[in-house]
């Protein structure tokens, strides 16, 4: 279960989109940044269209009411598990009652929160994204608001590891840790790292995150 504390407007939950529909006037809604999703969903296990919260008014701010993992992705910002702060693109593993903080993003409009299992709300017409003009789909087809509870399939993952541009700080990794064995995935124009690093590794990059 996930608890929303606090949201600005338009936050709502969605997965890739809902197709087949547009000759009965249903529009296809889902996620604006589908690379986002499915790059959240892959470092998760999740299936690729597993439901997550797009947050695009912030602070956004959830508790977590079980364990369970996630990863937040899409922009670039500050982000905190209660005091802690924590990498964006990165498996970070939540206890019951941790709180998570999503401030306003520094690059990019929209983050992505994505849950171990997916976001679980009913399916509508194939698809569990928010239809808001329509008013159906989603957390009761309409945008999140403060004391919503969803829920969620719950469950951890190994942690420590994630996906980046590798703009960011691939070049002072690089010089850190030159024996890091880094794969490249190419798509929609960006390129992404995914590999599992030490804490060296991670405090450089929460080190470059600080800088900026």
């Amino acid at each position: 279960m996930i608890t929303v504390l606090e949201t600005g407007v338009l936050n709502s939950v969605q997965d890739a989109g809902r197709f087949g529909y547009r000759h009965l006037g249903v529009s296809t809604a889902g996620a604006m940044d589908p690379l986002a999703l499915r790059c959240g969903n892959a470092l998760l296990g999740n299936a690729p269209n597993a439901a997550c919260i797009e947050v695009q008014t912030f602070p956004f701010k959830v508790r977590f009411d079980k364990a369970v993992s996630f990863v937040v992705t899409g922009g670039e910002g500050a982000l905190t598990l209660g005091e802690r702060k924590i990498l964006p693109w990165f498996v970070v593993s939540a206890q019951d009652g941790d709180v998570l903080t999503i401030d306003h993003p520094t690059v990019g409009a929209r983050m992505y929160l994505c849950v171990c299992g997916g976001i679980d709300v009913p399916e509508v017409l194939g698809s569990r994204s928010t239809q808001l003009r329509g008013g159906f789909g989603g957390y009761h087809g309409r945008p999140l608001e403060q004391g919503d509870q969803l829920a969620g399939a719950g469950g951890c993952v190994p942690d420590g590891f994630g996906a980046l541009p590798p703009t960011q700080v691939l070049k002072a990794v690089c010089e850190k840790e030159k024996n890091r064995n880094i794969t490249s995935y190419p798509g929609n124009g960006l390129s992404f790292v995914y590999g599992r690093f030490s804490q060296a590794f991670l405090e450089c990059l929460m080190a470059d995150y600080s800088a900026k």
